[in-house]
Order: structure tokens, then sequence, then C-alpha cells
């Protein structure tokens, strides 16, 4: 297997100036050093990340919460919208604590008016998105609280580098807290729920192989 090794430049390290100052050999820097983060993200993820370009934006009022990382949204044209939660997953309402990460997503959000990022479209035609209510981003909130997993299969993929790692720092953060789901000793992770419930309808004990794509992520 080959080896990349990858050379940090100690930008840290580099005195700091006014943006009427700033010397233009700083400035090729920044860009270079800009490149090469790029560059290393689309090497391990094979990907490059999400531009606001290929995001669609719009804003809504919830007029429903399906679980804990799905809801109803009406924009301003009176369009409703199904909108899955980018980058979580909560757990099922079948599952152990899977009605109170509802009750939690749906006293945050119901009856407000939020900004959505949608992404792209799931196979089930929900918008793939991020929601933010006064300036929060509610997905990370989800996680931060204890309320919802980081979907690492899917974002790891997807998700902007710095994006990922506050999102990773999240979950970190509420497990060690032992926040909301992670009262439990050792809780289950949805996918491996719906793994389990579809082996279970197909007489078997693994399913389909485990939740590794882009549209096998989202459920």
């Amino acid at each position: 297997m080959k080896k990349r090794i990858l050379t940090v430049l100690p930008i840290a390290l580099l005195p700091a100036f006014s943006a009427a100052e700033k010397p233009e050999w700083l400035e090729i820097g920044s860009y270079i050093a800009e490149q090469v983060a790029e560059y290393v993200w689309e090497q391990y993820t094979g990907e490059r990340p999400p531009t606001a370009e290929q995001a669609v934006q719009y804003s809504g009022k919830v007029v429903a919460v399906h679980d804990g990382d799905t809801v109803q949204i009406r924009d301003g044209n009176g369009r409703k919208h199904k909108v899955r939660l980018a980058y979580v997953d909560a757990p099922e309402l079948q599952q152990k604590y899977g009605t109170e990460s509802r009750n939690v997503l749906r006293s945050a959000v119901q009856g407000k008016t939020v900004d959505v990022t949608v992404y792209e479209k799931d196979r089930y035609q929900r918008e793939v998105a991020r929601i933010v209510l006064r300036g929060y981003d509610v997905n990370l909130a989800m996680i931060k609280k204890g309320h919802a997993w980081h979907y690492v299969s899917i974002a790891k993929k997807k998700q902007g580098k710095a994006v990922f790692a506050e999102y990773a720092y999240a979950e970190s953060q509420a497990r060690a807290k032992k926040l909301g789901l992670w009262k439990s000793h050792a809780p289950e992770a949805p996918w491996d729920y719906r793994r389990k419930m579809r082996g279970q309808q197909h007489g078997t004990s693994g399913g389909r192989p485990k939740e590794t794509g882009w549209f096998e992520g989202w459920w």
C-alpha cells in the first residue's frame, strides 16, 4: 500500500498582519495552504468537500417533526419539504431513546422559522440538509446534547473537513459527559438497529452489508 507523506506548514508561526499591510508572499502562502488542505481531504475521502455554490438555500417554518433527524418544512411559497438532517443519525422511534430524541427536536424547532441548506436529495426524495435556528446549527446541537450520532460513514465522504471535526468533537464530548442517549452503557447505533431489522425481515442475521455508501446511508 502506498503511503502519502504530508508536510504540515508552520502557518501558526507566521507574524500577524493587518489586511492593509499583508505582504504578497503571505497571501500566496495562504492560498497554497488552502489548496493543500483541499488536496489532503480529497485523498482521504475521495471527494471534494461540498461548496456553497452546490447547495440550495431557503427559509421556512417547521410544521412537523417525524423523528430525531427528519422534519417537514413549509417555505415562503407554501411548498412543503421533507428534510433529513445531514450528517446526523438519531435513534429510530422503535429504539430506546427514539421517542425522546424526536421530542427534543420537536420542542426545539416545531413552529419556528429556520434557514435550510440543502446538499442533495436521498433515494426517498427527502432533502438532505443542515437546519439553522437563529444562527445555531440544529444538526450539530442534536449531537452535542447527546440526542443523535455523528453519521461518520456518510460524513467522512461528504462533510467539509472543519465541520466534520466539529461534529466529531461534539459527539466525543457528549459521550464523555454521558448526555442524552449516552447515559446508557452501550446504546445501539441506529444503523446497527436497521441492519438487524432487515436481517429479521429477510430471515438472516446480518441482512445487507454494513452501511458505507452515500445512498445506503440515508434512511
